[in-house]
């Protein structure tokens, strides 16, 4: 989990961000996902600023996490990559945490990938 300050359409927002969340594949269907999504959506919640969270991840997920309210994001996020402003190009997806989150627009992370 990450707390990011990020800009949409140009306007100052703090996001959350998820990444790098993977289930050993021996321990999947244990639930731990679940758990880990419902104790970062916790974490974010107790940041009063925090407007919404993102997360990465391959088109096969968002199913899932569209079960806990996740939802695609068909804008573009921005982040700098090598000393430039780069689109990142995987899939992209959001959930409204004290503000409704986008579902198109630019999002620009403002720095690197988490």
């Amino acid at each position: 989990m990450t707390l990011r300050d990020a800009s949409y359409d140009g306007q100052a927002v703090q996001i959350g961000g998820i990444g790098g969340v993977k289930t050993h594949p021996a321990e999947r269907d244990n639930g731990y996902a679940a758990m880990g999504l419902e104790r970062a959506v916790e974490f974010f919640e107790a940041q009063p600023a925090l407007a919404f969270a993102l997360l990465v991840c391959e088109q096969s997920l968002i199913e899932y996490y569209s079960r806990f309210g996740w939802q695609g994001f068909e804008g573009r996020l921005m982040t700098a990559q090598h000393g430039e402003t780069a689109e990142f190009m995987f899939k992209v997806i959001v959930l409204d945490i004290h503000l409704p989150a986008p579902t198109n627009g630019m999002i620009d992370l403002l720095g690197p990938p988490w």
